[in-house]
This record gives C-alpha cells, structure tokens and sequence, in this order.
C-alpha cells in the first residue's frame, strides 16, 4: 500500500503451519521508518532485515544483519516510477532466501496480472541481479 503502513506476513514451510502470524521473522522487509521502528525491534532479533534506503535509514544494533535493498530508486531509474519497486524487492528476496524455486515464482507472476506481466517478471529479475550483485543469492 503507498501512501500508508501495511503490514503482511508470510509464513512458508515444508511442515503443517499451525499458527499463520509471524513472532519472530527469519527475514523481514520494510519498506518505510516508522514500519522499521515499530517490527523490527519486535520480529528480528535474529533474522535478516531488508529495507529500502530510499525511505529507510537503519538504526545499528536494531537487528544483527540489514541489508539494503535499492528498490525504488531501481525503479524510478528503470521504469520512470516507483510502482515496481514490491517485484524488485520480491526478486531480491526470493534470491536471497530461496524460499520458493524461481521457476516457480516466475510461473506465478506470470500467471496474473497480464497487463503488467511484462514489467512485472522485469522487476523480479532486477530485483534477482541486485541479490547477486550484493553476494547474497542463495542456490
């Protein structure tokens, strides 16, 4: 959601999932401060925080590992504006995690939204060179 906090968590295992709501994330995006301040004191105290600079200035000893993810600006830079910048964030994260295979994610994306399908699986893979180039994609 622009313009306002949104919170979502996903929750991805091999085993049952017996209870949907995050406690303690194993890698948390945010996407602007005040969301920074409030989650990650509370869901990453030993998980990966991700944020995007553009809207996020990190505070030291807040999680043990942040990473930067340049979302927007790569979004505004490539496509003249920053609406792409959930698909870039999304490809860095999936490459970062291998939480799902990338044939898979690109199935998905893929298979919604036509009228953005292009940009959309463009994002994701410049979402994808920004975790390579940070060393961070898992394989």
């Amino acid at each position: 959601m622009r313009g306002g906090d949104a919170t979502v968590d996903v929750v991805i295992s091999d085993d049952p999932i017996d209870y949907p709501h995050v406690e303690a994330a194993d890698h948390l995006v945010v996407m602007s401060q005040p969301t920074y301040e409030g989650l990650v004191p509370k869901r990453a105290k030993e998980g990966i925080v991700y944020y995007d600079p553009f809207f996020v200035v990190p505070r030291e000893g807040f999680a043990p590992i942040q990473h930067a993810i340049e979302a927007t600006e790569t979004a505004v830079k490539h496509f003249g504006k920053a609406t792409a910048a959930n698909q870039i964030v999304l490809g860095f994260l999936n490459a970062a995690s291998a939480a799902v295979t990338w044939e898979s994610l690109i199935a998905a994306i893929a298979a919604e939204s036509p009228k953005f399908r292009a940009t959309n699986l463009e994002a994701l893979e410049l979402g994808r060179t920004l975790a390579i180039k940070a060393g961070l994609e898992v394989r």
